[in-house]
């Protein structure tokens, strides 16, 4: 990041119901976020001279009710329904007019497979520095989607840059997005740590989170085996956070490194507590208790998150390549098919991030 308050973030849009909550998500993020700016990003099929777009030649925006695309989704809906997307896209309208200086839109051009599209997304958002990709989802329920190639499996594999996934928001999310006024109060992040490599990474990027949004708290989630006489508690993220590189998970996370990456992540280790320890009054931590099996963890974790008013669930994560995975259910799969709330999935960091983490102070 040029500036470190600064986020640059992408909103991929593909006209779809999901791709409406995705954008609803992200312009309550431009609320909470002062100084995010957002780049709205469409995928076209290729056709021969055709080459990429800028905001100048995409009329209307896709909060714009005259849209082929909102026209589609209204014909689809009852008056309800209808009553209600109007007030949604009147807000969201009104959100990216009043930030229109830091909102832009851009086209380019790809084959209609999944996989040449990802591609797409991903050059773009490399080739000009995005931290943050932004999409709607329907899950990943299918193997299908998986053994050819579903959107959201190709880009989770193969992004360096944290995906954000947005189903359909909750109803109450919706409610309070169209009452409340140009601030959100509070934005309520539960980050999940298990002790990894890409939980490490989870925190890192939540951390850096904390320098671009003034009103966020966090709460740190861990989950053990449940025994006899367990109970949920609640405490300061301090009883059981890795504040130095000899606790348990971080050895575990430093064990297979050379000396020279163990240094680098006591380095990054320090700069976290560093920005954890000045918002220790906004991070607390959650212990809860599962079985040993990832259905059991993952309706833990998410039945916390949905009594709680979170509206952002961090995640680490090794991706979604294998059929096993998907067939008997690995973690991440698991998750993001039973989430309600967005889910944010960070795999290890692109080293641009880290420099650039570790060099930018909070003003």
């Amino acid at each position: 990041m040029t500036d470190s308050n600064m986020l640059k973030v992408l909103l991929y849009s593909d006209g779809s119901q999901h791709s409406l909550s995705a954008a609803v998500y992200t312009a309550n993020l431009l609320r909470s976020i002062p100084n995010m700016h957002l780049t709205v990003l469409y995928v076209r099929d290729n056709v021969e001279n055709t080459l990429g777009g800028d905001s100048d030649l995409i009329e209307p925006r896709p909060v714009d009710p005259k849209s082929d695309w909102v026209k589609h989704l209204m014909g689809e809906a009852d008056s309800d329904k209808i009553i209600q997307y109007s007030e949604i896209l009147a807000k969201t309208k009104e959100i990216f007019s009043n930030r229109g200086y830091d909102v832009k839109q851009q086209v380019v051009y790809s084959d209609s497979s999944s996989s040449d599209t990802a591609k797409a997304i991903l050059d773009y958002s490399t080739k000009n520095a995005f931290e943050l990709i932004i999409m709607g989802t329907r899950g990943l329920t299918s193997l299908k989607g998986l053994i050819h190639g579903s959107l959201t499996h190709v880009m989770i594999n193969k992004s360096t840059i944290p995906v954000l996934l947005v189903k359909k928001l909750p109803q109450e999310f919706v409610d309070r997005y169209c009452t409340a006024g140009d601030i959100e109060d509070q934005t309520n992040v539960l980050l999940y740590s298990d002790g990894s490599h890409q939980a490490f990474s989870a925190a890192v990027y939540a951390a850096n989170l904390f320098k671009t949004i003034p009103n966020m708290h966090l709460t740190v989630m861990q989950v053990r085996e449940r025994d006899e006489g367990s109970l949920e508690t609640s405490q300061g993220w301090i009883d059981t956070w890795p504040v130095s590189p000899t606790s348990e998970w971080i050895k575990h996370v430093m064990d297979a490194s050379d000396p020279e990456t163990k240094k680098h992540y006591h380095e990054i280790l320090t700069k976290t507590n560093e920005i954890f320890f000045k918002k220790d009054h906004k991070v607390n931590h959650q212990v809860s208790y599962a079985s040993n099996n990832i259905s059991d963890v993952s309706d833990v974790i998410l039945d916390y998150a949905t009594k709680n008013p979170f509206s952002l669930l961090i995640v680490g994560t090794r991706g979604l390549s294998t059929i096993n995975g998907l067939i008997f259910g690995s973690f991440a799969h698991n998750l993001l098919n039973k989430a309600t709330l967005p889910v944010l999935l960070i795999k290890k960091l692109p080293q641009e991030f880290i420099d650039s983490y570790m060099t930018n102070t909070e003003s």
